[in-house]
């Protein structure tokens, strides 16, 4: 697995999130367009700003009521926040909500009450806790986890060396791909005809599906995988 070879080399900076975190669950709660159109935004002002150009479109920035800290050396611009392209809490398709119920109940605290926005497809950095704020604005939010943090960069960079500016903010999520069985460094036999069975996972952001998925035990040769739809997912697959 990638971190267990980058904590090999220097220790990942921040949470080693292993293959990934996700959850699941019912949101319920008004979409931003709709509040958006309430509050006088015009419904296609998003869309005719993206048609300009990604570097013109308009964005929707959130603001949460945390004000956490990450270090004196790094500038948090005093809030949470993030923001995502206009356009797309204006696109029915995306179904951006502020959810106020999650699982039927109001939110929990944890996870955001009493409103948090939930963006669909998109990195959970999107999707704003403890909701205080939006704002239409022609730039992306200047917070902290939306300028300085979230942001891909390849093996060699390290927090010391990154250039945060040279790089957008992670928004839809990448194709990604998990093997769930065997375990990181468990011991496996093979069959009498040195197979080995493997399973995982695996989805895509922005509302876009997995077509196949191959596997390889040396990088050179591939094997093409069983995909399985989970019950009620359309989405994702496991294999």
């Amino acid at each position: 697995m990638v971190w267990l070879r980058q904590n090999g080399v220097a220790q990942v900076e921040g949470l080693t999130w292993l293959t990934g975190a996700i959850s699941n669950a019912e949101w319920e709660g008004v979409a931003v367009r709709d509040v958006l159109t309430y509050a006088g935004v015009d419904s296609d002002l998003g869309m005719q700003s993206e048609l300009k150009g990604e570097d013109d479109q308009m964005q929707l920035q959130m603001e949460g009521y945390d004000r956490p800290k990450v270090g004196n050396w790094k500038d948090t611009k005093g809030f949470y926040g993030a923001s995502v392209p206009l356009a797309w809490t204006q696109d029915p398709r995306r179904d951006c909500i502020l959810a106020f119920k999650m699982n039927g109940e109001p939110i929990p605290a944890d996870h955001g009450a009493p409103v948090r926005c939930v963006v669909p497809g998109t990195a959970g950095a999107r999707s704003v806790k403890w909701l205080a704020r939006l704002a239409v604005a022609e730039e992306e939010s200047q917070s902290h986890w939306q300028q300085n943090d979230y942001k891909a960069f390849h093996n060699s960079i390290t927090w010391d060396t990154a250039d945060f500016t040279s790089l957008p903010a992670i928004q839809d999520m990448p194709v990604n791909s998990a093997i769930s069985y065997p375990a990181a460094k468990q011991k496996v036999e093979l069959t009498p005809a040195g197979m080995l069975e493997m399973k995982g996972w695996a989805w895509s952001g922005g509302g876009r599906g997995i077509a196949r998925v191959e596997v390889s035990a040396d990088g050179h040769n591939w094997t093409s995988a069983e995909l399985q739809r989970p019950e009620g997912q359309s989405l994702t697959r496991s294999w």
